[in-house]
């Protein structure tokens, strides 16, 4: 019941989310985090919806807004076998280099205690690389701290432009023990300027590991 919920409640937001046409930053969908921040007197969606090989199904929704032109704040959402789970983060931009296209940001994201589990952190350093045309590359580090297990985090990936409407991320990733994956997004601008669907597919480099499918959005829109 948890997943048609989740299903279904994805969808309607999708359809709302395409009618209303605003904006779009965001890359939902991506391990590796880029070190941009929403725009000042903006907030921003990403929606997704996950899909494993063992028929399980996760949707994950994260709201965030730029909160005095100083950093971002979001709230991380999600809906897992029938499991809700949220999270508070926050992602400031720190440096911008004029001589060299790049960008360093720092995320931190914690998971209160919840249904008797433990309280998670996650420490992060976007970095972010602008300098061959066409290309974006983003390097992720990270802490990920549980009870007083800790392991490193870490992620990269390239975003190629094909033409205004069409790009594609290529990623390389590790968040849990053990567990590399690599990841393919395609990104669709339905509208320029306006509108991005995503769709990706993700493969573990261990066999004993599962892929998954996903689908996703990003809205972003202006706040008074």
């Amino acid at each position: 019941m948890h997943y048609i919920y989740a299903t279904v409640s994805f969808y309607m937001m999708l359809i709302l989310l395409v009618l209303s046409g605003h904006a779009v930053q965001a890359m939902p969908l991506l391990i590796t985090d880029d070190a941009e921040i929403v725009d000042a007197k903006h907030c921003q969606i990403e929606l997704d919806q996950r899909f494993h090989q063992d028929q399980k199904n996760e949707v994950n929704m994260t709201p965030a807004c730029n909160v005095l032109d100083l950093f971002e704040l979001g709230v991380p959402l999600s809906a897992e076998d029938g499991e809700q789970r949220y999270a508070i983060q926050v992602k400031k931009k720190f440096y911008t280099s004029e001589h060299f296209p790049m960008a360093i940001a720092g995320s931190v994201q914690w998971q209160p205690s919840q249904q008797q589990q433990a309280q998670n952190w996650d420490f992060n350093l976007p970095v972010s690389i602008y300098a061959v045309e066409d290309f974006q590359f983003d390097l992720n580090v990270g802490l990920h701290r549980e009870e007083k297990d800790r392991h490193l985090t870490w992620g990269v990936a390239s975003t190629y432009e094909i033409n205004p409407i069409n790009q594609l991320s290529l990623e390389v990733f590790k968040t849990d023990p053990g567990k590399a994956r690599t990841q393919a997004v395609y990104h669709y601008h339905v509208l320029p300027e306006t509108l991005s669907l995503y769709a990706a597919y993700a493969h573990p480099l261990q066999s004993d590991d599962q892929s998954w499918m996903g689908v996703g959005l990003s809205w972003v829109f202006p706040v008074r």
